[in-house]
């Protein structure tokens, strides 16, 4: 039977993934090697709130996975997951073989680049642009001086000049 590249994505109870990252990233990749799946990619994705509650839970961690084998095996796989305590969904789709490289690729930049990120520099501010200046007004041109009124207030002005 021929194997697959499928994309895994986990919601995972917040709680149990804060007192053993560690030990949840073994059980669920675990899950898929039992299955006989090679894993090619496996991370915590993000951490948000969910739209409703899914056992009691309103926040969940989204780890996502990719993976590689044969389509028989998904089944067993959605099986185990449906009967972990610790996942609260899960979907898994197969994914396109001429996607594979350049997710995977996306994937390994994007882990690596949050680590080598430098932690001096403020986020959110623009390097090229001087800290001084607000964005989008004429240099020189301060806030007080300019009308708050907008052009609607400037007609009825001229419109009163011209009854006069």
């Amino acid at each position: 039977m021929s194997t697959n590249v499928y994309e895994g994505m986990f919601l995972v109870d917040v709680n149990k993934w804060s007192n053993d990252p560690e030990g949840l990233t073994a059980e669920l990749t675990g899950l898929l090697e039992k299955q006989g799946a090679e894993v090619l990619v496996a991370r915590p994705w993000d951490e948000r709130r969910l739209a409703y509650p899914i056992r009691g839970q309103r926040k969940a961690l989204y780890w996502m996975s990719y993976f590689r084998v044969e389509g028989s095996k998904i089944d067993e796989i959605e099986r185990q997951s449906r009967l972990r305590e610790v996942v609260l969904r899960h979907l898994i789709l197969r994914v396109n073989e001429k996607l594979v490289e350049p997710l995977l690729s996306q994937l390994q930049d994007s882990s690596s680049s949050t680590q080598d990120e430098p932690k001096d520099e403020p986020k959110g501010e623009p390097k090229g642009e001087p800290k001084g200046e607000p964005k989008g007004e004429p240099k020189g041109e301060t806030t007080s001086e300019k009308s708050d009124e907008g052009p609607i207030a400037e007609e009825a002005v001229a419109t009163e000049v011209e009854e006069e």
